[in-house]
Protein backbone atom coordinates (compact mmCIF):
# COMPACT_ATOMS: atom_id res chain seq x y z
CA UNK A 1 0.00 0.00 0.00
CA UNK A 2 1.26 3.50 -0.71
CA UNK A 3 1.92 6.25 1.32
CA UNK A 4 0.70 9.46 0.50
CA UNK A 5 0.78 13.13 1.53
CA UNK A 6 0.04 16.35 0.25
CA UNK A 7 2.77 18.87 0.21
CA UNK A 8 2.00 22.43 -0.43
CA UNK A 9 4.25 23.64 -3.50
CA UNK A 10 5.93 27.26 -2.73
CA UNK A 11 5.87 28.60 -5.66
CA UNK A 12 2.35 29.00 -5.91
CA UNK A 13 0.57 30.91 -3.25
CA UNK A 14 -2.03 32.93 -2.24
CA UNK A 15 -4.91 32.17 -4.69
CA UNK A 16 -8.10 31.23 -5.04
CA UNK A 17 -6.92 27.47 -5.09
CA UNK A 18 -4.85 26.14 -3.27
CA UNK A 19 -1.78 23.81 -5.58
CA UNK A 20 -0.16 20.70 -3.68
CA UNK A 21 2.25 18.10 -5.15
CA UNK A 22 1.55 14.57 -4.17
CA UNK A 23 4.24 12.47 -2.50
CA UNK A 24 4.25 8.72 -2.98
CA UNK A 25 6.26 6.81 -0.41
CA UNK A 26 8.64 10.03 0.27
CA UNK A 27 9.08 10.79 -3.81
CA UNK A 28 7.28 13.68 -5.34
CA UNK A 29 6.98 13.59 -9.24
CA UNK A 30 7.19 17.11 -9.43
CA UNK A 31 10.51 17.42 -7.49
CA UNK A 32 11.68 14.67 -9.52
CA UNK A 33 10.85 16.38 -13.01
CA UNK A 34 12.05 19.35 -12.38
CA UNK A 35 15.36 18.19 -11.12
CA UNK A 36 15.64 16.13 -14.30
CA UNK A 37 15.16 18.98 -16.37
CA UNK A 38 17.11 21.10 -14.81
CA UNK A 39 20.06 21.42 -16.78
CA UNK A 40 18.36 21.68 -19.55
CA UNK A 41 17.48 25.34 -20.40
CA UNK A 42 14.77 24.81 -23.02
CA UNK A 43 13.08 21.80 -21.22
CA UNK A 44 13.84 24.16 -17.65
CA UNK A 45 11.96 27.32 -19.36
CA UNK A 46 9.05 25.43 -20.57
CA UNK A 47 9.08 23.84 -17.18
CA UNK A 48 8.92 27.42 -15.22
CA UNK A 49 5.80 28.72 -17.41
CA UNK A 50 3.83 25.82 -16.33
CA UNK A 51 4.37 26.77 -12.97
CA UNK A 52 3.31 30.40 -13.69
CA UNK A 53 0.18 29.00 -15.43
CA UNK A 54 -0.47 27.44 -12.12
CA UNK A 55 -0.39 30.35 -10.14
CA UNK A 56 -2.71 32.26 -12.86
CA UNK A 57 -4.78 29.45 -12.78
CA UNK A 58 -4.85 29.58 -8.94
CA UNK A 59 -5.66 33.12 -8.81
CA UNK A 60 -8.39 32.67 -11.45
CA UNK A 61 -6.87 34.72 -14.08
CA UNK A 62 -6.99 33.40 -17.75
CA UNK A 63 -4.59 30.90 -19.19
CA UNK A 64 -3.35 31.92 -22.47
CA UNK A 65 -5.34 29.60 -25.40
CA UNK A 66 -4.04 26.38 -25.68
CA UNK A 67 -2.24 25.93 -22.44
CA UNK A 68 -4.78 24.36 -20.28
CA UNK A 69 -6.53 21.22 -21.59
CA UNK A 70 -9.18 18.67 -19.64
CA UNK A 71 -8.86 14.84 -19.45
CA UNK A 72 -11.23 13.30 -19.65
CA UNK A 73 -10.73 9.55 -17.15
CA UNK A 74 -14.15 8.36 -16.19
CA UNK A 75 -13.41 8.72 -12.69
CA UNK A 76 -16.59 9.80 -10.86
CA UNK A 77 -16.51 13.38 -9.32
CA UNK A 78 -12.92 13.73 -10.44
CA UNK A 79 -11.96 16.34 -12.69
CA UNK A 80 -8.52 16.27 -14.27
CA UNK A 81 -6.28 18.77 -16.41
CA UNK A 82 -3.42 19.85 -17.83
CA UNK A 83 -0.97 22.58 -18.59
CA UNK A 84 0.70 22.32 -21.40
CA UNK A 85 3.69 24.06 -23.32
CA UNK A 86 5.56 22.46 -26.49
CA UNK A 87 7.46 19.50 -25.10
CA UNK A 88 6.31 19.13 -21.25
CA UNK A 89 3.27 18.18 -19.73
CA UNK A 90 2.24 19.37 -16.24
CA UNK A 91 -1.22 16.70 -15.25
CA UNK A 92 -3.20 17.67 -11.57
CA UNK A 93 -7.05 17.00 -10.51
CA UNK A 94 -9.48 17.63 -8.01
CA UNK A 95 -12.49 15.68 -6.52
CA UNK A 96 -15.88 17.42 -5.66
CA UNK A 97 -15.29 16.11 -2.28
CA UNK A 98 -11.69 17.98 -2.07
CA UNK A 99 -11.43 21.60 -4.18
CA UNK A 100 -7.53 21.76 -3.88
CA UNK A 101 -5.08 21.33 -6.70
CA UNK A 102 -3.22 18.40 -6.71
CA UNK A 103 0.05 18.06 -9.12
CA UNK A 104 0.20 14.44 -9.47
CA UNK A 105 2.43 14.02 -12.43
CA UNK A 106 4.85 15.27 -15.01
CA UNK A 107 6.14 14.27 -18.18
CA UNK A 108 7.09 14.95 -21.94
CA UNK A 109 4.42 15.64 -24.38
CA UNK A 110 5.87 12.50 -26.70
CA UNK A 111 5.06 9.88 -23.78
CA UNK A 112 1.45 11.44 -22.80
CA UNK A 113 -0.39 8.14 -23.49
CA UNK A 114 1.52 6.31 -20.96
CA UNK A 115 1.45 9.25 -18.59
CA UNK A 116 -2.09 9.56 -18.87
CA UNK A 117 -2.58 5.65 -17.84
CA UNK A 118 -0.02 6.11 -14.83
CA UNK A 119 -2.29 9.02 -14.01
CA UNK A 120 -5.29 7.17 -14.01
CA UNK A 121 -3.73 4.30 -11.82
CA UNK A 122 -2.18 6.93 -9.53
CA UNK A 123 -5.48 8.73 -9.21
CA UNK A 124 -7.64 5.44 -8.42
CA UNK A 125 -4.53 4.34 -5.76
CA UNK A 126 -5.07 7.66 -4.08
CA UNK A 127 -8.51 7.99 -4.04
CA UNK A 128 -8.75 4.01 -2.91
CA UNK A 129 -10.92 3.56 -5.62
Amino acid sequence: MSDFVLKEIEAIKGGKYDFYKLEINGTCALDVFEKEIRTNKQYYSEFTTLISYAQLFSDGSIIPPGKLGTIHLNIKNVFVFEFKSKHLRIYFFHSKSNPDRIVALCGYKNKQKSDINSLTSLIKRYLNI
